[in-house]
Parts: structure tokens; sequence; C-alpha cells
């Protein structure tokens, strides 16, 4: 056997060792690969999880918070003046400024204590009216 003979025969088991080798190292980026794509898909499922939880925090919020206004009224908006410039001008308040200013005073009642009687609101703000003067 000379030396060239030596390379022919050695030829193949280097290059099947290589191939090892090579295949070898091929699997383990492989391997860490697919470990760093699990880190990831595991970020990303905890991520989404939390997004689910704070969407169902919101939703239970707003559910309560809907509930809360139809309690109150609120989707029914508001509602009309109870007590309209006439019937204070009936009780003798004369046009002008101090009827605009009891007019108001009579929707502050209205929505404070959900009065719907106009002479109940009327009575009550000529009374602080009075006792004001």
């Amino acid at each position: 056997l000379n030396s060239s003979n030596c390379a022919v025969l050695l030829l193949p088991l280097h290059r099947e060792k290589m191939e090892e080798i090579l295949w070898g190292q091929l699997q383990a980026r492989v391997a860490t690969r697919v470990d760093q794509l699990q880190r990831v898909a595991d970020e990303i499922v905890e991520e989404r999880n939390e997004l689910a939880a704070k969407i169902a925090e919101v939703e239970s919020a707003y559910q309560a918070s809907v509930a809360a206004a139809e309690e109150a009224g609120v989707g029914r908006g508001v509602g009309p003046d109870v007590v309209s410039a006439a019937r204070l001008i009936e009780r003798g308040v004369e046009p002008g400024p101090e009827l605009g200013r009891l007019l108001a005073r009579c929707r502050e009642i209205q929505d404070e204590t959900g009065l719907g009687d106009a002479r109940r609101i009327v009575d009550r703000v000529l009374r602080e009216a009075g006792s004001r003067s």
C-alpha cells in the first residue's frame, strides 16, 4: 500500500466520520433552536393568558358599570324639567334673572332628589329663596 492507496481507502472513512460529526453538530443546533422556539412559544402563551385575564377584568367591570347605570336610571337619560317658568310666574316670581336662577335650582332639586311633583319642588325652592332674602 502506498500513500495514495491509503488515501483512497481512508477517504470514505474520513468522509463518513466528517458526516457523522457534522450531523451531530446540526442536530445540536436544531435542538438549541427548538428549545429557543419553545421558550418563545411559552412566553407567548403566558402573555396571551395575562391578556385574557385583563380582558375578563375589564369585561366584568364594564358589566358592573352597566348594571349600576341601569339601576340608577342613567340609561333613560335626562328627563324633562318638572317645573316650568310659567309655574314659578304663577307663584309670583317676576320674569328676569331671578326667575332663571330659581328655575335652575328647581332642576337641581329634581335631579338630586328624583322628585317629580312640581308643587313640592316649587315650594322648596321658594322657601329656600325666602330664607336667603
